[in-house]
């Protein structure tokens, strides 16, 4: 999901230097990396909301890596 994000991000800053799309910003401006950062976090809650979770596969990483161990000091 985070390279939905990435890749989103990308697309968004390169496509209209390239001239593919038109620019409505200046290259390089706070409008253009906040609508970047908005459009990916819009992507990634719907791929989040859209997706089961795998609560299973991720119950199993933390206790093999003993994340919720308490540790005696």
């Amino acid at each position: 999901m985070v390279l939905t994000g990435m890749a989103g991000s990308v697309l968004f800053d390169t496509l209209p230097e390239g001239g593919v799309v038109p620019a409505f910003w200046a290259s390089q401006s706070t409008a253009q990396i906040l609508l970047g950062v908005g459009l990916s976090l819009a992507a990634y809650v719907v791929v989040s909301l859209c997706t089961p979770p795998d609560t299973d596969r991720a119950d199993r990483f933390i206790q093999q890596a003993g994340l919720l161990r308490r540790h005696s000091s």
